[in-house]
């Protein structure tokens, strides 16, 4: 076996299944309110549709970059444009938040967003 040739570096579990839990946690909370809304017959507002596809485009990047996480030196060039569109998704969530509020409201919440600079790939 090719395990007795190999050293395995030893790794403490718990973080593992901290994360795992963590994880079921957040699928959990992703899967309730799609089942609640079916249960209370509650219908898909416009708004709520486009919060569903942000959340879609945001898991994107983290889908196409894990294949190559196998030869970071490789694909390093890929993996940088990813983590500046996955850095930058926050800022597109919070405009599309601000863009429900009332119009009274907008320009004092749209001050208050910082438009995020690109990184100097330091």
């Amino acid at each position: 076996m090719a395990i007795h040739r190999t050293f395995v570096t030893p790794f403490d579990r718990s973080p593992f299944l901290d994360l795992i839990n963590a994880l079921d946690d957040v699928i959990d909370l992703m899967k309730d309110p799609g089942r609640r809304m079916l249960r209370y017959g509650v219908a898909f507002t416009p708004e709520m549709q486009g919060m569903v596809d942000r959340a879609v485009r945001a898991t994107m990047p983290w889908r196409d970059g894990m294949p190559l996480l196998g030869a970071i030196e490789r694909n390093l060039d890929r993996l940088s444009a990813m983590s500046e569109t996955v850095r930058l998704i926050p800022y597109g969530c919070t405009k599309f938040r601000v863009s429900m509020l009332p119009v009274s409201e907008r320009v004092l919440a749209l001050s208050a967003i910082r438009t995020p600079q690109p990184s100097s790939g330091k």
